[in-house]
């Protein structure tokens, strides 16, 4: 199944691949759209197009550097949302903490009595004594 007629169509189906690869590159290049393109897009869409106006583009910034005190409120307000919310996982982190430690020593405890009682019955000197 080598043989010279298997290389030949082999050699035919690169060719071919080749070949279309070169026709879709040529389809895909990047072209230029025309300058009333977008107008005419939102004519047929039925939109009237609106022209564009660095004030509408950018009224955000210019209000908020017209009300320079704004920016810094927001800054603060986050400044204390962070710190406010780190106070509070903390506080949460603590409480988890101390409701484990608290259930682990009342487990503690009553294995240790039920300890303490099967010593005392097996008779086991010193068992009642607390120092």
């Amino acid at each position: 199944m080598n043989g010279p007629e298997d290389m030949l169509i082999r050699q035919q189906e690169d060719a071919d691949v080749k070949a279309f690869e070169a026709s879709l590159s040529r389809a895909l290049r990047p072209i230029d759209a025309p300058p009333n393109l977008a107008s005419r897009v939102l004519a047929r869409a039925g939109i009237a197009a609106e022209p564009h106006s660095p004030r509408s583009q950018r009224w955000s910034l210019r209000w908020l550097s017209s009300r320079g005190w704004i920016g810094s409120a927001v800054a603060a307000m986050l400044a204390v949302g962070i710190f406010v919310g780190e106070q509070v996982h903390r506080e949460h982190e603590r409480a988890a903490a101390t409701q484990q430690f608290e259930a682990a020593t009342r487990i503690a405890d009553q294995a240790l009595a039920h300890t303490r009682e099967q010593l005392r019955q097996a008779g086991v000197p010193g068992i009642d004594r607390t120092e």
